[in-house]
């Protein structure tokens, strides 16, 4: 039955709003169109689109509306010399890997149970530096989520797993929410011999300060920073250059 108004300018809404006013009755797909083959027809090339799009990218939060706006010259980006020791993946299974760890990232997030997450997490190996750390990073993150849960020998044993920059100051953390301030006091010992950076080195320093007064140890005082040295100099104007070259020029006479 043909519509009253079969302007092609109309709206969705208003194309419905006309079929809803012919009251007709409710039929199968088949029924309204007799005349159509019913083999339903589907693209299965998903899981090849990522993986090309992992390949393009080195991730898959970018998506192909990106990369068209690439190809056509919309999106640039500074062109950067990558040799073929700093590429992400190396071979097939370094993309396996990080399929891998990705969905184990997207069960997590999903809420899955993490007794399901956690030992194929640990049993993960891989020579590429890239994967390892994104396997810490994931480490950390449920290592966190027990730690807030209270779940804190859970936590511990992956903290300790953990490359994660912040990982070793976490169990310190952990450490003293357990009780075993010795042992808390041991590893900060033993990780501000070799400070990951400034900002742990720092962190190490309060933990260890805060340790020993709980252990009763002898404070051991900072040493007192060197003193600065100073030089003054009076130079006459530089007739040509800046005041820097002038500083470094030998003095005459």
């Amino acid at each position: 039955m043909p519509l009253t108004d079969r302007r092609a300018a109309q709206k969705k809404a208003e194309l419905l709003e006309q079929l809803r006013a012919m009251e007709l009755p409710a039929q199968t797909f088949t029924d309204w169109c007799p005349m159509l083959d019913d083999q339903l027809l589907s693209l299965m090339v998903g899981e090849l689109c990522d993986r090309l799009r992992l390949m393009f990218f080195g991730n898959l939060a970018q998506d192909w509306s990106e990369f068209v706006l690439t190809d056509l010259g919309i999106y640039r980006y500074e062109s950067v010399d990558i040799g073929p020791e700093s590429r992400g993946f190396q071979c097939r299974q370094d993309l396996e890997d990080y399929l891998h760890l990705r969905q184990l990232r997207v069960s997590v997030e999903q809420g899955a149970d993490l007794a399901d997450i956690v030992p194929p997490l640990l049993a993960f190996s891989s020579s590429n530096p890239y994967l390892c750390s994104r396997q810490s990073h994931l480490l950390f993150q449920i290592a966190q989520q027990l730690e807030k849960s209270v779940e804190l020998e859970q936590a511990l044993l992956l903290y300790q797993q953990s490359a994660h920059g912040e990982a070793r100051w976490r169990q310190i953390r952990v450490l003293e929410q357990l009780g075993r301030d010795a042992e808390a006091y041991d590893q900060a010992l033993a990780f501000s011999q070799t400070p990951g950076s400034d900002e742990e080195s720092q962190r190490l320093e309060r933990a260890l300060t805060r340790l020993q007064r709980k252990l009763g140890l002898q404070m051991v005082k900072k040493p007192k920073a060197a003193s600065e040295t100073r030089i003054d100099l009076v130079l006459p104007a530089p007739t040509h250059g800046s005041v820097e070259i002038a500083v470094s020029a030998p003095a005459a006479g």
